[in-house]
């Protein structure tokens, strides 16, 4: 297992600081995740490889109260969290 998976969607740093939450990414699943993030209203995800065969889905999303909703996916055979 890794040390963690950072992903940062936004372009310029965040305003609203929160505490990282840990999520275990398990081999060959897709999860629906929350995603920091400053901007508000919707918005395109592009798709994007975080760490070698993990990836975000492209995606319509809105940005509320310094999250958006998108889908990650690990497509290797083993756990990463």
């Amino acid at each position: 297992m890794s040390d963690g998976i950072v992903v940062n969607f936004d372009e310029k740093p965040r305003v609203n600081k929160t505490e990282p939450y840990r999520l275990t990414m398990r081999t060959r699943t897709e999860n629906i995740v929350k995603v920091p993030t400053n901007y508000k209203g919707l918005g395109l995800l592009d798709k994007n490889e975080i760490l070698p065969g993990i990836y975000n889905f492209a995606s319509l999303t809105r940005g509320e109260n310094g999250v958006c909703v998108t889908s990650v996916i690990n497509t290797t055979d083993k756990d990463h969290s």
